[in-house]
Formats: C-alpha cells, structure tokens, sequence
C-alpha cells in the first residue's frame, strides 16, 4: 500500500492492545492510517495484515494477569478457587478473575480451575505433617498436574503462595 507521510503514523503495541485475526494478542509496531486502520507493521510497504483494536476496558481486563488477594472469609474456609487460562495460539498463561474465566472463548483458550489451600485445617488425609506443610504439599500436587498444559505456570505461581 501507498500512504504520504502525511497519512499515516507508526506506533509500539505492547501486546495488550491489538489482536491478529486469529484473535490473539499481538506485540510490535502497528501502522495506524489517516482513516483510523491498523495494520502489522512500520511502514506502509510491509503493512498487509489488518490488525483488531482491543476496544473496550472488558476485553484488555481479560488480558492482563490476576493476582488473587484471599480474604479472611477465604482463610477460615482454609481454600480458595484459582482460575488460569492459556491462549491457544500463543501460549500466553495467565491467571484470571472467575469473571474473566467464565467470559472467555474456550475455542481460543485453556481453562483449568484449582482448589487452592490457604490453610492445613481442613486437610485430614496428611495428619502427620503440619497444617501449613500440609496445605504446601496440596498445592504443589495442583501444580503438578497443571504442568502438562500450563508449562509456564511455575513462573507466577508457587504452592507456599498465600499459606498460613
């Protein structure tokens, strides 16, 4: 494509504000046009694929990662339910509000909900280890068996996070 100087100006997405066709999150310079297009690029020569505005607050509030704050509702229960998601197409692992979770495409993405233990009390199957210790190793078998789909998972999350 052809475009004056005059008509065009090259931006950096971060990857939290623009979708590639196959709707996933896209990072590097985007052509904006006069007209108000966007396209994969830094110059209107090699700017051919069409790029999806992340429009609204919803869509950007999916794509940024959760960090789960427990109450102390959550603590006497001695558990709380951790939502992660992973982009098929790209990868990207993160952790999200049930909102978020319950809201995004499962054609796009893979889902996995865990129980997560905030405390040992509740945990009778481990009554030689401390409650603590107990709920560390509950979540470290979570982990485990998240792994296989969730490889990256170890990098945000770790089991002793949140225990009494």
């Amino acid at each position: 494509m052809y475009l004056p100087k005059s008509r065009y100006r090259i931006i950096n997405s971060p990857g939290s504000e623009f979708l590639n066709s196959d709707r996933s999150t896209y990072s590097g310079p985007v052509l904006e046009t006069f007209r108000g297009e966007f396209y994969k690029g830094s110059s209107p020569q090699n700017a051919v694929e069409r790029l999806i505005p992340i429009s609204n607050r919803r869509e950007k509030e999916i794509l940024s990662n959760y960090y789960p704050n427990p109450s102390n509702s959550d603590f006497s229960l001695g558990y709380l339910y951790r939502y992660f998601i992973k982009n098929k197409t790209n990868g990207r692992e993160l952790e999200v509000t049930k909102a978020n979770y319950d809201t995004v495409p499962k054609d796009i993405y893979v889902r996995a909900t865990v129980k997560w233990y905030l405390t040992g009390d509740t945990l009778i199957d481990v009554p030689s280890l401390s409650p603590k210790q107990a709920a560390i190793i509950k979540n470290t078998q979570t982990l485990s068996s998240l792994r296989s789909t969730f490889q990256n998972i170890d990098s945000f999350v770790s089991p002793e996070q949140f225990v009494r």
